[in-house]
């Protein structure tokens, strides 16, 4: 899957310009600021620790709302242990990347809106850029905010203007 997502992303990247800024599209930003991101698994502590987190959000983790699910984690942390990131996932089923946002803790996929914890098969590739949490939780509480930071019609953070520095 990784081989389709990075062939794809490509195309996209080159496809559809928006932006007169330093990235073409949202798809440009995320192939070149982007990595893939690993099937790793996660330890006990870890489980033991985002759930824990979840149980904390007090709230189901919704299928097809993967930025506010993601938020919650994000916001569940105040020892910023989880991160944040926001790219494209593509599955065999859907080998066309789809935007999509989920948490990581050290490195290892946290994916509430598909049930993805550390591991996960073949038939999945999530690539992403891993955004600074401090700027995503200004983001959401300053503007009660609940959508794609990198594809945000709003531009609070207008990602195809200017090269992507993380602070």
């Amino acid at each position: 899957m990784k081989t389709v997502l990075r062939e794809t992303l490509y195309k996209l990247a080159d496809t559809n310009i928006k932006s007169t800024g330093f990235y073409n599209n949202v798809y440009d930003f995320i192939e070149r600021e982007g990595c893939f991101f690993d099937s790793k698994a996660i330890t006990t502590e870890e489980t033991k620790f985002l759930l824990k987190r979840m149980r904390s959000v007090n709230q189901e983790f919704t299928k097809n709302q993967c930025y506010l699910n993601s938020f919650r984690m994000l916001l569940s942390d105040s020892n910023n242990r989880i991160g944040y990131v926001e790219g494209v996932i593509c599955t065999r089923e859907n080998p066309t990347p789809t935007l999509h946002a989920w948490n990581e803790i050290k490195g290892k996929v946290v994916d509430t809106t598909l049930q993805r914890f550390g591991e996960f098969s073949d038939d999945i590739a999530y690539y992403g850029v891993r955004m600074s949490t401090n700027i995503v939780r200004q983001i959401i509480i300053r503007n009660n905010f609940t959508g794609s930071i990198i594809d945000d019609d709003i531009k609070q953070i207008p990602v195809t203007e200017n090269p992507f520095i993380e602070k």
